[in-house]
């Protein structure tokens, strides 16, 4: 926990943190060129501060080209006086390099000037630009303050990403070294424990002039951020309103300046406000206040330049609902007593705004879920993951708006909005909230509603020894599990929730509120489940005393399936999905396979699809560069009763870069009139019929893939799957990926499935990695037909890695087993009879899909009057096109629904790319079918169904 002598600067020095430096240079201690009587030049251009009292800070230039691949001078062509000019080469000894020359020269104010300037020489790629690194001694330097020229001021042995010109840092009691640059830089620190070693971001661009200015100066008074103790009246020395007449939905916003008695300001038990607000018809509203400093911002080549822009102050938000007077009281509480304000009064009148989202009810029992907006409109949720805030944000939403995107998620952590990173814990980043409020105002400029995340795992995994509440750096809990059990843990939380509540939830374009990105992040979190379940439980009651907004609240786990026992909670007001395919999927079939197991699982809660995507690490832009993998689970998800399109996780290295927002129109476009999407009681299509209109066509014969996806390390929930003649399988996220052996013998379940195979063909297990022997058995129609030992040890398999925490050997095989299977239904079944695991990465059926049936995936919803559908030819998937398959168009097929009113109806095609009609047609529901044809499909197409009045 914190306290007041922590507090006395504005923040706390960390004693480890995690991440090895990606690069340590080495430094010529030859003789300089050029010196004065504190900074000397080296051969190769670096410098160092070298002189009696002071600490030797080192700083040299480097290329950064991508993770960890760098580049320094590998050669200086010249270094006469005061002048070098040499080369860097690229990371892939090409022929391109970074040319340079250094000047320096030295100023009447003893202060020194070094020119650089840099040009691109061949073909580089230099994805993340030139930089300085300086390093200051660990002993020296580690906690010195470092006080930039933009932003808050930082930790020099503290890890730090921020924006500036320049900084200021004491070497000694009586010096302080002055770093000024000509250009906005990143100024960043990641490194060793309590190592101050700083990267700064000279340019982006490998074309760029640079100019920085050395100097020393007397030494800076310490810096304290904000003032934590005061010892003053309480009183209210000011009360500002924003507005006298307030739109409907509108932010009315309260400015407070207060003096009050506190030794921690930004604990609510120490002082706090918080305003009572009486609508028209005697409603009473309790809305905490926040403390606030205003930042004014400064934009320079793409980095967003923060200063100070007024006092420290108290606001409270807060949004009307209903037209007519509202009157007010502000109260105020300190240490030493309670105050509260005269009564105020402001006028709500009309707008055109939508209001809060809220989730809709069920037409029927059964109908899918969507958010609502309060006016009865559906939002459909159509966007993709940004999930990290950027100066350039303004910019991102309007091509989002632009392409019909209407939804972004942000995360509140470490690199971005993360309210007490480098701050004492309990303390909270004022700058970061700034641009929150910022990012929300731009968002609701442009239509796109946030699902804000107050936490995600990497911060309490691999950046957990820099995690404000690490006990080793001031925090309360020393392991990130005890995050979920700790009392005091659990009250700064607390405290962060009416922070958060206070300053964003008056915002209609708030969305929800969603407490973790995948929670089975936290070391030990899966193995305690129970407890982990059970905070969220309690933190979702707490966030819904506290929101008079009722924003929907959820969380999210990296599992497809997820935890039932979460999302079940009656705390829980959806259900999410992330999924990442790692293997050439059909995108289409594993988005409509997730969602119909959600809805079959959780037919009460709305499905939000909030991460997706072919990969899970790198390399998606190089496999699908054209976005086939989003368009075709936009289109599966929404004709699958997900309450959003598959968000996809890829905004920085793929969606803004290859231009993709265009994705997003066609579907946009068809929901552009289907405002009531939630007031229908949408039921799946019935298809009676699929067949083509010239049936003379001769049959081929196409193999089937899948995956496993179901949890590995519980108990299987069904162990026997039915794969239909079209592929489809159900309950298919509950099949299993690992089969395993006597070592686990609760585990321990065959896997069984019924097929019906048009002719004779293969089944065909593809084997991953094996833990600690393995033996696959297969049975067909109950006899054994195959048995392969999977030995592990060195030397085996692929290759082999010893284990050294369970004492055993793991072998990768990446080969596949096979059994051959004759036409018809059969069953087949699979054991492992070995000691341990087995992983099987892919099943595969040949000849399995008959093209006697028309090679068209058709998904849609319908009531009995009206329907939704997008028919899509199967083989159009973005590994086809990733690997130059050809992709037969399907001819023109005949499609029969039953579930329909008789009478008249409208039909109308669309192009789902554009967005546009293509072609609209009269038919007649009679029997309760509608009949109609479908032209020749290579990619898809979508339709429309209404009842003519």
């Amino acid at each position: 926990m914190k306290t007041a002598s922590n507090k006395n600067n504005f923040i706390i020095i960390h004693n480890i943190l995690k991440k090895l430096i990606f690069v340590i240079l080495i430094l010529s201690t030859s003789i300089s060129y050029a010196e004065n009587n504190k900074i000397k030049f080296n051969d190769d251009g670096s410098f160092v501060i070298d002189a009696p009292g002071l600490p030797r800070v080192k700083g040299s230039l480097f290329l950064w080209y991508d993770n960890w691949q760098y580049a320094t001078p590998s050669s200086v062509v010249s270094a006469e006086q005061n002048l070098w000019t040499g080369n860097m080469p690229d990371h892939n000894a090409s022929s391109g390099y970074v040319s340079y020359t250094q000047k320096v020269n030295y100023l009447p104010d003893e202060s020194i000037n070094i020119s650089l300037n840099f040009q691109k020489n061949g073909d580089i790629r230099l994805n993340r630009g030139i930089f300085m690194l300086l390093e200051f001694p660990m002993y020296d330097m580690s906690g010195q303050t470092i006080e930039f020229t933009h932003g808050l001021p930082y930790i020099a042995g503290e890890n730090y990403r921020t924006s500036a010109k320049g900084f200021s840092v004491n070497l000694n009691d009586t010096t302080a070294l002055e770093f000024i640059v000509d250009r906005a830089c990143i100024f960043e620190r990641r490194g060793k424990e309590g190592e101050p070693l700083m990267n700064i971001r000279l340019s982006k661009d490998p074309d760029a002039n640079v100019n920085i200015k050395l100097r020393f100066k007397p030494a800076i008074d310490a810096y304290v951020l904000w003032q934590d103790i005061q010892n003053e009246k309480l009183a209210f020395k000011e009360i500002k309103q924003n507005m006298e007449k307030v739109p409907k939905y509108s932010i009315f916003e309260l400015t407070v300046d207060l003096s009050a008695t506190y030794d921690d300001i930004f604990d609510p038990n120490n002082v706090q406000i918080d305003a009572v607000f009486t609508s028209p018809s005697g409603k009473k509203t309790t809305m905490p206040g926040f403390l606030y400093q205003g930042f004014k911002s400064e934009i320079e080549d793409d980095l967003e330049l923060l200063s100070y822009d007024g006092k420290l102050v108290w606001k409270v938000r807060f949004a009307p609902t209903e037209i007519g007077t509202y009157s007010f009281i502000i109260n105020a509480k300190d240490k030493k007593g309670r105050i509260k304000s005269d009564e105020r009064k402001f006028e709500c009148i009309p707008s055109d705004s939508k209001g809060f989202v809220r989730i809709s009810k069920p037409p029927e029992k059964g109908s899918p879920l969507y958010f609502v907006l309060e006016n009865g409109e559906t939002l459909f949720l159509i966007g993709h993951n940004m999930p990290t805030y950027y100066s350039n944000v303004a910019e991102y939403f309007k091509k989002m708006a632009s392409a019909g995107e209407n939804y972004n998620r942000f995360w509140m952590y470490s690199s971005a909005l993360g309210l007490e990173w480098n701050m004492p814990v309990g303390d909270y980043r004022l700058d970061e909230a700034w641009k929150l409020d910022k990012a929300m105002e731009l968002a609701l400029e442009n239509g796109i509603y946030i699902m804000l995340c107050f936490d995600t795992h990497q911060d309490f995994r691999e950046n957990w020894d820099n995690n404000p509440y690490n006990v080793k750096i001031g925090g309360p809990i020393r392991k990130p599990l005890d995050f979920f059990k700790d009392v005091n843990a659990q009250k700064l939380y607390k405290n962060r929730l009416r922070y958060i509540v206070a300053r964003w939830s008056a915002y209609t374009n708030l969305l929800a509120w969603e407490f973790m990105n995948e929670m089975e992040g936290w070391e030990g979190a899966e193995q305690n489940r129970p407890v982990v379940t059970k905070w969220v439980s309690d933190m979702a009651k707490e966030l819904r005393k506290i929101d008079p907004f009722m924003h929907p609240i959820s969380t999210s786990l990296w599992t497809t399936a997820g935890w039932s026992e979460l999302w079940k909670l009656p705390e829980m007001d959806f259900v999410q999905s992330h999924f990442y395919a790692n293997n050439p999927l059909d995108m289409a079939q594993e988005v409509a396979n997730i969602n119909n197991q959600k809805r079959k699982d959780y037919p009460d809660k709305l499905h939000l699809f909030a991460e997706y995507g072919i990969m899970s690490g790198g390399g998606t832009a190089q496999n699908d560069p054209k976005g086939i993998h989003l368009h075709n689970g936009n289109w599966a998800g929404l004709m699958t009763g997900s309450a959003s399109v598959p968000a996809s996780w890829w905004h920085e290295s793929y969606i803004d870069p290859l231009n993709l927002y265009d994705v997003y129109k066609g579907i946009s476009s068809y929901l552009a009139d289907e405002k009531d999407l939630a007031s229908h009681a949408w039921q799946p299509l019935n298809i009676a019929s699929l067949s083509y209109v010239d049936t003379s066509a001769q049959v081929t014969y196409k193999d089937l893939q899948f995956i496993g996806k179901g949890g590995n390390w519980e108990k299987a929930i069904k162990t026997t799957f039915e794969i239909k003649e079209d592929g489809t399988i159900e309950d298919i996220d509950k099949l299993q990926s690992i089969l395993h052996g006597h070592a686990h013998i609760n585990l321990r379940v065959p896997i069984t499935f019924k097929v019906n195979y048009p002719t004779d063909g293969k089944f065909i297990i593809r084997i991953g990695r094996v833990g600690d022997n393995g033996m696959l058995k297969i049975f067909l129609d109950g006899n054994e037909v195959r048995s392969v030992e999977l030995p592990t040890g060195q030397g085996l398999g692929v290759s082999s890695e010893y284990i050294e925490q369970w004492k055993r050997w793991e072998t990768i095989y990446d080969k596949d087993i096979d059994i051959d299977i004759p036409a018809g239904k059969h069953e087949i079944m699979i054991r492992n009879d070995g000691n341990d695991w087995i992983m099987i990465n892919s099943f595969r059926l040949t000849n399995y899909l008959s093209s006697d049936k028309p090679n068209l995936r058709v998904l849609g919803m319908k009531t009995n009057e009206k329907a939704l559908i997008w028919v899509q030819n199967k083989d159009h998937t973005w590994f086809n096109v990733r690997d130059n398959v050809q992709i037969n168009p399907v001819p023109p097929t005949r499609l029969t629904l039953t579930g329909f009113a008789n009478g008249s109806y409208k039909l109308e095609l669309w192009d789902t790319v554009t967005g546009a009609i293509i072609e609209k047609r009269d038919i007649v529901a009679s029997d309760s079918m509608i009949v109609f044809d479908v032209p020749e499909i290579k990619t898809d197409i979508a339709v429309k169904i209404l009842r003519q009045k």
